[in-house]
């Protein structure tokens, strides 16, 4: 059955907009976090800089930057914050003066484990089966990628 098109006004209306329900999701899943997080000492986006380290330390700073697609101008104060925490280190690169690639520190593998609950506790608390998040992710992955090959 074909939807309808929507109105001019319609379209105006908060409760249609995509953006809205995307902001609102992703506001209430990542407060789902921080009562896990807040324990260990982490925000919701250090955590995600450590994910990514867990999975490709040592990288770049750029390599952070693309895997969780933050600004620099974010990036640059929970990495100083990380370091603070001796979770992650910077090494200069011997082969590039220029290049600096993060690195974990004992105590920032040692909060992977420390983690390994969130993700399951994540999918309890959501009340969604794994299959509708997976589907989700995917549907929400495709149009990331859609919109970073948008011009602005």
């Amino acid at each position: 059955m074909a939807h309808p098109s929507p109105t001019a006004d319609a379209l105006q209306q908060i409760d249609q907009q995509v953006c809205f329900s995307l902001y609102s999701a992703s506001r209430l899943m990542i407060r789902l976090y921080h009562p896990l997080l807040e324990p260990l000492g982490l925000t919701y986006l250090q955590y995600m800089v450590l994910m990514v380290l867990w999975q490709h330390a040592p990288c770049s700073i750029g390599e952070v930057a693309r895997c969780t697609r933050l600004e620099s101008s974010t990036l640059s104060p929970v990495l100083k914050k990380l370091e603070q925490q001796k979770l992650i280190q910077r090494q200069s690169v011997k082969t590039d003066a220029r290049s600096t690639h993060l690195a974990l520190t004992p105590a920032g593998r040692q909060m992977k484990k420390k983690c390994a609950h969130i993700p399951m506790q994540l999918l309890k608390q959501t009340h969604a089966r794994p299959a509708e998040l997976l589907a989700l992710k995917a549907s929400l992955d495709q149009l990331a990628s859609q919109l970073d090959m948008t011009p602005t």
